[in-house]
């Protein structure tokens, strides 16, 4: 027979301090939202218990009408209740739509968002929401939270009349800040001056999509249902995957040369890199990423081609980094240089990883150690069978020099713009009509036009991990949680992972990291900022002209200013 559910005031427990948390564990494509009331003439009696009943009679109703979610968790509690929610037919273990928080609080519970009265005890009604950013949010309003807060409107217009006003707190607020109290917001009135583009947080500078607070308009369909093929987050192989794909050839038609940087001379900067496992002569893992100073051999590409970054199985967070070339034995990372004559790369040579951060940004420095005694044609090719031939002894700089390696300049997020076009160039193995991914290496750069968004802002100093990273032997508590990233609008491809994100006249803004898990026409960039901290780091080890001088092998020093 069917079974029943009864919901009994009195046997509901109080709401604890970790019930609910506003923050997303260091996963940038996600957000939390925060709508509130504050209720100036005290609780009326029996009004969570209102407040409960509303809820989830909308769940039911929302479980009704759309077969595509499902309720996986409700937790009724005395003055608070927490749904979770799930996509019908997706099986990917890290895609939650949505997490909604409900409760009643004073002024000094841990879940008050927003300034204290002076004087007196205040009470707030929150509703709270954690998902995936993209497409304006429309995953966590299409997953119950808009149903909720209209629900939540009428009941207290019924309770209290129009004498409440509804408040809307600034997410990156949220993420950021380690006060509540500091949290920053708005009115819907104010909100909806702005609703087709984005309104700003005065105070601190934050840059906020209307829709995102809002939620979608009636007559926009709901059409970001989650694919299956999203695996992005699971493996490393697909961590990342750019508007526009073209190659190299075909861009150059429609790139505005006037005072930009040569779209050649940028690609010449732009490297292949593979994880080669040395004994099995095979390259297991292929991203990019770009030379950042030539005469000492420093190449720049995303941390998770050469460890394991990816999320945890068993729950929805980053597993702790683990080590280095992926813990395989006599690993060591391969360069593919590109070559304007065949408009291709071929792997020429091998690098060390020499500074890394990955607990505050998903990038690394390596620096050449060896040459290959002839460069290597890609066929097949995942196999790579030659020998490499040693630069020598600490220091090779002379060796390095003479190879005239081109590069490319950081541009400090002091100077970047919102909304200014920007390039993504890189190498796409996602495979073609021919090879699946994972078949061959592809060795054709591709250059990407877009779009910056946005700018996550700066995680507090007090939630990082201390930096411990340069001695490279990560932690067993490491997670990857981002210290900051820019949002841009482009859609990136398996294989762009560490790809240079530049302006028209070539200054490197940040490094591709990965794609959003919801919206594919989004990717996270590893910002400029924190890149130049580990080239500052990686410089300090060896002796490179007008810089600095060696401090032995595998030692770091001090870091320095340039």
């Amino acid at each position: 027979g069917q079974s029943y559910n009864y919901y009994l005031p009195g046997m509901t427990r109080k709401v604890k301090d970790g019930h609910w948390e506003y923050h997303v564990n260091g996963n940038s494509h996600k957000s939390v939202l925060c709508n509130s009331w504050r209720l100036k003439t005290g609780v009326p009696c029996g009004f969570m218990d209102q407040i409960i009943a509303t809820v989830l009679e909308q769940l039911v109703q929302i479980c009704a009408s759309d077969s595509s979610f499902r309720v996986e968790k409700v937790n009724c509690l005395r003055t608070a209740i927490y749904v979770k929610v799930y996509e019908i037919g997706n099986e990917d273990p890290f895609v939650t739509p949505a997490e909604i928080f409900i409760s009643l609080v004073d002024s000094d519970s841990v879940h008050y968002v927003g300034p204290k009265m002076i004087r007196g005890t205040e009470y707030k009604l929150i509703a709270s929401a954690k998902g995936y950013t993209g497409y304006g949010g429309t995953k966590i309003w299409k997953a119950g939270y808009g149903d909720v807060i209209k629900a939540l409107e009428s009941l207290i217009l019924r309770e209290f009349g129009d004498t409440l006003t509804m408040e809307i707190s600034c997410p990156f607020c949220l993420i950021k800040a380690g006060d509540l109290k500091k949290v920053r917001f708005w009115t819907v009135e104010d909100v909806g001056e702005h609703r087709e583009s984005h309104i700003k947080c005065v105070e601190e500078g934050h840059d906020v999509e209307t829709q995102l607070l809002l939620g979608p308009g009636e007559d926009e369909d709901d059409c970001v249902s989650l694919a299956h093929s999203v695996h992005t987050a699971r493996t490393n192989a697909s961590y990342t995957t750019c508007c526009t794909l073209t190659t190299c050839a075909s861009f150059a038609t429609t790139y505005d040369m006037k005072n930009a940087k040569p779209l050649e001379e940028i690609l010449s900067a732009v490297v292949l890199v593979g994880l080669w496992n040395k004994e099995k002569k095979k390259v297991i893992q292929v991203g990019s990423g770009f030379i950042v100073k030539g005469k000492g051999g420093l190449i720049v590409t995303a941390g998770h081609i050469l460890f394991d970054m990816s999320l945890s199985q068993e729950q929805n967070e980053r597993k702790p980094i683990g080590k280095e070339y992926l813990g395989i034995e006599n690993a060591t990372a391969i360069i593919g240089i590109y070559d304007s004559a065949t408009l291709c790369a071929h792997f020429l040579y091998t690098a060390e990883i020499v500074a890394e951060d990955l607990a505050n940004v998903d990038a690394c420095v390596l620096r050449i150690k060896s040459k290959f005694d002839k460069r290597i044609e890609l066929n097949d090719a995942t196999v790579v069978p030659v020998e490499d031939m040693p630069f020598g002894d600490w220091p090779p700089l002379k060796k390095i020099r003479s190879e005239k390696l081109p590069d490319l300049k950081l541009l400090p997020t002091r100077k970047v713009k919102r909304a200014e076009e920007i390039l993504i160039s890189g190498y796409d193995q996602s495979g073609d009509g021919f090879f699946s991914r994972g078949e061959r290496i592809n060795s054709e750069p591709c250059v990407l036009r877009g779009g910056l968004l946005s700018r996550m802002p700066k995680i507090s100093s007090s939630s990082l991990t201390p930096i411990d990273s340069m001695s490279r032997q990560p932690g067993s508590d490491r997670n990857f949680k981002p210290q900051s990233e820019y949002i841009v609008d482009c859609v990136t491809k398996v294989g762009h992972s560490g790809g240079p994100v530049y302006t028209i006249s070539g200054k490197v803004i940040g490094i591709v990291s990965r794609s959003d898990p919801v919206d594919p026409k989004r990717c996270y960039v590893a910002p400029a900022d924190l890149i130049l901290n580990l080239v500052k780091a990686a410089e300090t080890s060896f002796e490179i002209p007008g810089i600095g001088s060696f401090d032995g092998p595998g030692g770091f020093g001090n870091l320095m200013s340039i």
